[in-house]
């Protein structure tokens, strides 16, 4: 809130008002004659009367001075700027197989220092950063491996969407006594289901625009829904989806942890289905991106962040409020009273 003045040339009145203090004071002092020194004679204390005649003087002046402020116009004014942004609802789906843990994304300084460093561990920074730069956009989170789980429904709640991405991990390996795993499909990649699963929950939000950002390094070898349906289904409903392919051509390091408790790094080869992501992403105008580093997957994630733009507007709204009453109230206020206390004193107005 501001205060301003609409006419502030009227405070220009105010400078003859030292004047008029020495006028009012100067032609209320009485005539009398002319005696001899009287330095030495006792001083008289002032009467009551005397005192009430000067604070009514002053009084007056000032309720002059208000009525002058009041002239001038003062008001406030209180600014207010709404912003109104079009979110885009955004589905990341992620990819939880076993291959994610392939280290080909980490420095060979670090290769042996497992935290930080698979590519799942990657991905998880470069999407966490992708969502702290959309703070207008409604974001879920869906993971799969062998199956498609929803981890977050579509949210503006980005702070609650980073803890669960941060909760994001491969599910463990368990084996058998006979050294089988126990539950081999969570190692898998059913790329149809996941799709189908974003769809379904881009459907019912009353958000216009609709993107699915969709990260895998493996091929379609799981699920219900076959891919190709999944597609038809992305394209009938006018969802965008990017699509990012993630390792390279060659070996894969792998960390493996012995019986014995060493660690060994082994390599093996990881595969990955470019055509049918490039299939994915050219269904309704999306795009295809390969990454087969850490900075290629951050390039890919700031193209999309660039090419989906949310729209914000800002509205300016402004109140004014005249605020002369108060000066002008109390301005009058004080010259009826000033005049008053005179008149009742000895019959003048000042």
């Amino acid at each position: 809130m501001m205060w301003q003045l609409t006419e502030p040339s009227y405070l220009w009145i105010l400078i003859v008002l030292p004047g008029a203090f020495w006028f009012v004071f100067r032609h209320g002092q009485g005539n009398g004659a002319v005696y001899p020194p009287t330095g030495n004679l006792p001083r008289l204390p002032r009467s009551l009367r005397h005192l009430a005649t000067d604070i009514a003087r002053i009084v007056f002046l000032t309720g002059i001075a208000l009525l002058m402020v009041a002239m001038a116009g003062p008001q406030t004014r209180d600014i207010r700027v709404t912003e109104r942004s079009e979110a885009i609802a955004i589905q990341m789906v992620v990819d939880v197989s076993g291959s994610m843990a392939g280290l080909d994304f980490a420095s060979p300084e670090t290769i042996h220092a497992t935290p930080g460093s698979t590519r799942l561990d990657i991905a998880k920074k470069s999407f966490s950063e992708f969502v702290r730069r959309r703070p207008h956009d409604a974001i879920g989170l869906i993971t799969f491996g062998g199956y498609a789980v929803s981890r977050v429904p579509l949210t503006f709640d980005h702070e609650l969407l980073q803890r669960m991405i941060d909760d994001v991990h491969i599910p463990g390996s368990e084996y058998d006594h006979a050294g089988y795993l126990r539950r081999p499909e969570e190692q898998m990649t059913a790329i149809g289901d996941a799709l189908a699963l974003a769809c379904a929950r881009l459907e019912n939000t009353e958000i216009v625009s609709r993107i699915v950002v969709f990260l895998s390094d493996g091929e379609s070898n799981f699920g219900i829904v076959e891919p190709d349906d999944a597609i038809q289904l992305a394209k009938s409903m006018g969802i965008r989806v990017y699509t990012i392919a993630v390792g390279s051509d060659d070996k894969v390091p792998f960390l493996q942890h012995q019986p014995d408790g060493r660690t060994v790094i082994l390599r093996m080869f990881v595969g990955l289905d470019t055509d049918l992501l490039q299939r994915i992403a050219d269904t309704k105008g999306g795009r295809y991106f390969h990454a087969d580093d850490a900075e290629g997957l951050e390039q890919a994630m700031a193209a999309i962040d660039a090419m989906e733009t949310t729209v914000t507007e800002k509205q300016v709204v402004e109140h004014r409020a005249e605020k002369l009453h108060w000066p002008l109230t109390l301005g009058l206020l004080l010259l009826i009273g000033s005049i008053s206390v005179r008149c009742g004193l000895d019959g003048r107005l000042i």
